[in-house]
């Protein structure tokens, strides 16, 4: 009787102390996974912004052109929501990339127009991105808010 209680009282122990580790490493995995997209997203950033100076260095003599995005997410916690609505706003304004600065100059709420309201999906909630600044240069840097929708059901 009492061998059979602590053999159970031992399993017991084993699947509670496998759940923790479980949820501990499932948590660790994820802030792992969040920083490489960040890293990842940066790496790229830099690459093109190589790309850029190079191209930049050898036609000295061009005019200004849009070389990259900078999206900002203000209130954000981190985590998969800002890195989707940071990829989110830079897929909308991606074609801007080695466009003549004078074309946000001449039309400069363009990239407002485009990424303000607009909505998307993540693990199943859908959010809605709103522009509060932005700032128009060689570098167009863009500050956001990302809040989920509120679904109104009608009865």
């Amino acid at each position: 009787m009492k061998t059979a209680r602590s053999f159970a009282l031992m399993l017991l122990g084993i699947v509670i102390g496998s759940s923790l580790m479980l949820s501990a490493m499932g948590r660790q995995l994820q802030n792992s996974y969040e920083q490489q997209k960040k890293l990842s997203d940066k790496v790229s950033e830099l690459e093109q912004e190589k790309t850029a100076l190079e191209d930049r260095l050898h036609k000295p003599n061009q005019q200004p052109m849009i070389e990259r995005i900078h999206v900002d997410v203000l209130g954000s916690e981190g985590g998969v929501t800002e890195i989707r609505t940071i990829d989110f706003v830079k897929q909308q304004l991606a074609w801007l990339i080695n466009k003549p600065l004078s074309l946000l100059v001449t039309m400069p709420d363009l990239p407002v127009k485009m990424v303000d309201g607009r909505t998307f999906h993540i693990e199943q909630k859908e959010m809605i991105v709103h522009v509060k600044t932005v700032t128009v240069g060689e570098t167009l840097y863009l500050r956001v808010t990302s809040t989920e929708v509120k679904s109104t059901q009608g009865s």
